[in-house]
């Protein structure tokens, strides 16, 4: 079924993607202790590397802001550069607030693939096709449509 450890390993995938090193339901330790975050990722391409804690809830109501509140102190805690705290279905309103001048992004499914499409596209997607590109490149040979035989 889809549950939220769906969700986590997507996000965590993404986060592959993109050059992050990621790991799912890691036990951190944090100042006040040890704790579970649901994506644990390292961006090794940033001096010095950046840290990001991500929360996946795939509820089927809002992530009131008591939730969102103990994420913070969770990135806060762990020295996190960013906090992305990630919901199905948003958040409920006063969850904004408790974020605001924060490194903590509040983000739905299609926000968080939206923040990393840029970086997924130059990492993942390019280099992929690339390659994929080059191996055909080998094998077959490529019709020439009419304009480039015109401008032959």
């Amino acid at each position: 079924g889809k549950d939220w450890r769906d969700l986590q390993c997507r996000v965590a995938e993404i986060l592959q993607e993109c050059g992050l090193v990621a790991e799912t339901a890691k036990t951190i330790a944090t100042a006040r202790g040890k704790t579970e975050v649901d994506v644990y990722a390292v961006d090794p391409t940033t001096t010095p590397e950046s840290l990001y804690l991500c929360e996946c809830k795939r509820w089927a109501s809002r992530v009131p802001q008591g939730e969102v509140q103990t994420f913070r102190t969770v990135v806060a805690d762990a020295g996190a550069h960013f906090g992305l705290f990630i919901s199905a279905q948003g958040f409920q309103s006063g969850a904004h607030k408790v974020v605001q001048h924060t490194n903590i992004h509040l983000l739905d499914w299609e926000a968080f693939q939206r923040l990393f499409r840029e970086r997924w596209c130059e990492t993942f997607w390019v280099p992929t096709v690339t390659s994929r590109a080059d191996m055909l490149a080998g094998h077959v040979v490529l019709p020439a449509n009419d304009a480039m035989i015109r401008h032959a």
